[in-house]
């Protein structure tokens, strides 16, 4: 899964979308192959640490695409909106990372993952009180965030392969903002995506998306007007499942 976001004075950072999944049948012939599994995306912090999407896994010819990462104003990114491009899309990836602020949320791949969630500056035309979007998962698009008052949006839901109880391939959720008349509220993160962080959280998101379930990670929650910034929760590794009759 692709890294969460970290946080600006405006705007709670946003979740890192959950890695693509990959559900297919084949007739092997005896012999060795090989899995390469995709290591999680780094979380990002403002303009200090560029986080990072997750890692491709293959096997068989198969590649399920990395998770999206999370965007913050000090991402530089294509594309983005407001004055000058000032505010960044969010990545894409298997799923998209959600929307910072008034920014597009990250697209998913085909067949593989959803679009993240949008940010609560996208409908309200104003960055106060903008929780972060949550990332996409592979079973639903991420959560919005609240338009205008700063709670921010959960992760998409992953799946529970072949129902046998764990579930994989979920969004990070992103974090919440206090400005304005802000509650700045996290959002969760959902099926091995990382938790975001409530607004004026002091301290980096330690709510990493755990190993071998493709989720994304978790937002930091914004402190206005402090200056300081923190860095968004890391992304889970993919995993590759192999079930065969005896």
């Amino acid at each position: 899964g692709g890294g969460g976001s970290g946080d600006d004075g405006f705007g709670g950072g946003t979740g890192g979308g959950a890695g693509g999944a990959i559900d297919g049948t084949a007739t092997l012939n005896a012999g060795t192959f090989q899995a390469v599994i995709g290591a999680g995306g780094g979380g990002g912090k403002r303009t200090a640490i560029a986080g990072s999407n997750g890692g491709d896994s293959t096997f068989n010819g198969n590649t399920a695409v990395g998770g999206g990462r999370g965007s913050d104003a000090g991402t530089t990114h294509p594309g983005g909106v407001g004055s000058g491009g000032d505010i960044p899309n969010g990545f894409s990836g298997g799923s998209g990372a959600g929307g910072f602020r008034a920014g597009n949320p990250g697209a998913g791949t085909a067949g593989q993952g959803n679009a993240g969630g949008y940010g609560g500056g996208y409908n309200v035309g104003s960055p106060e009180a903008a929780g972060g979007g949550g990332g996409g998962g592979k079973g639903s698009v991420g959560g919005n965030a609240g338009a205008g008052n700063g709670t921010a949006g959960n992760g998409g839901s992953g799946i529970n392969w072949k129902s046998l109880g764990t579930t994989y391939a979920g969004g990070g959720g992103g974090g919440g903002d206090d400005s304005g008349s802000g509650t700045g509220t996290r959002g969760t993160g959902t099926d091995g995506g990382g938790d975001g962080t409530n607004a004026g959280t002091q301290s980096n998101n330690s709510n990493h998306a755990p190993a071998n379930r493709g989720g994304g990670g978790g937002g930091t929650g914004a402190n206005v007007g402090s200056n300081v910034y923190y860095q968004g929760s890391n992304g889970g590794s993919g995993i590759c499942i192999i079930r065969y009759q005896l």
